[in-house]
């Protein structure tokens, strides 16, 4: 019975005597949760493999033009009439050669063209001409570019009744050396290029004429010779003289002593004087066999207004020859400041 008593009174007293127990003693205040950290960032994605391109293959640059030869040259004709004349211009058809122009001028240096025309065929007729001298060229045009200009061709309308006129070939030799003068120098060529001091002079002479370049000794020849001089950094004058029978020939020619150690980075330039100067030379020689030529025909029987012409055309050519000749100069001239041998003490 007690028992029951006490479980009675126990249930009813319990809950407080715990709950006075819990104030006593104090309990921990209640951790609040700690916040969720932010997740660290996730690690960067690996970059994809970059994908690697061969180097595109460019089209091949252009290939330079495929030049064709120059046409060979038959010649003119010319169909005389009472006072002015039409020519017809003449030469060998070329390989793979679309069309061909021709130039012609009263100028040797082209600079002023009378006939600038390109046709398809390998002739082409002209005019009518005034008599007088004239210079004609022709060059092949191809697919993919065009040949060199041929050779300069004299045309002389002054001949009248000569319908065909030839051709000049190769390179006009100096009025001094034609083929009556029983002198002829081989070489060196003028306008010759040299890296040596030492060269050679040689040529033919008769034999028994005596040689001798500059102021060297006279040396006797036999049908040939070959002589040595030595020449000097620049500009060489090379007087050839000969005695043949008691007359004195006296030949000159310029050539240049290029060292390679006096030029340093001007080779170019001396490059260019020189071609320059080479085609000056050749165009005043052409012009000094054209003059030759005239006079002796001024001074032959002719027709009065036929020497008026000639009188003319002589004017008219000497004062180009000595055009020419002081650009030659001016570019020799330049060949020399390149050396710098007129500039040396």
């Amino acid at each position: 019975m007690m028992v029951l008593r006490f479980l009675l009174l126990w249930g009813a007293l319990g809950p407080l005597l715990c709950a006075g127990c819990r104030s006593e003693s104090p309990l921990p205040a209640e951790i609040s949760k700690p916040e969720k950290l932010p997740s660290k960032a996730a690690p960067p994605r690996p970059p994809a493999p970059i994908e690697v391109v061969k180097d595109v293959e460019l089209p091949p640059p252009p290939l330079p033009p495929t030049y064709i030869n120059a046409p060979k040259l038959k010649g003119t004709k010319i169909s005389p009439a009472k006072k002015r004349s039409r020519v017809t211009f003449q030469w060998q058809k070329v390989r793979r050669a679309t069309g061909y122009q021709l130039q012609v001028s009263r100028d040797i240096t082209f600079q002023q063209l009378d006939i600038k025309t390109k046709t398809k065929k390998p002739r082409h007729q002209a005019g009518p001409f005034d008599p007088g001298i004239h210079f004609w060229r022709v060059r092949a045009i191809g697919p993919k570019g065009a040949s060199l200009f041929t050779p300069t061709q004299v045309l002389d309308t002054t001949l009248g009744k000569k319908k065909k006129q030839g051709l000049r070939k190769g390179k006009p030799k100096p009025s001094s050396e034609t083929p009556s003068t029983p002198l002829i120098w081989d070489r060196p060529a003028e306008l010759s290029v040299f890296a040596s001091k030492v060269i050679t002079v040689a040529g033919q002479a008769p034999r028994g004429a005596k040689l001798r370049v500059g102021f060297s000794q006279k040396v006797e020849c036999d049908s040939t010779f070959s002589l040595a001089h030595t020449l000097n950094p620049g500009r060489n004058n090379l007087t050839l003289t000969a005695e043949i029978d008691g007359k004195i020939s006296i030949l000159n020619r310029q050539v240049f002593l290029v060292l390679p150690e006096e030029i340093e980075g001007d080779r170019y330039l001396i490059e260019r004087s020189w071609r320059s100067a080479r085609e000056f030379r050749t165009q005043v020689q052409i012009l000094e066999d054209i003059l030759v030529d005239l006079k002796n025909r001024a001074n032959g029987p002719t027709s009065k207004p036929m020497a008026m012409v000639l009188q003319r055309e002589i004017a008219r050519l000497a004062k180009d020859m000595a055009r020419l000749t002081h650009l030659y100069e001016i570019e020799v001239g330049k060949i020399d400041l390149l050396l710098r041998t007129d500039a040396k003490p």
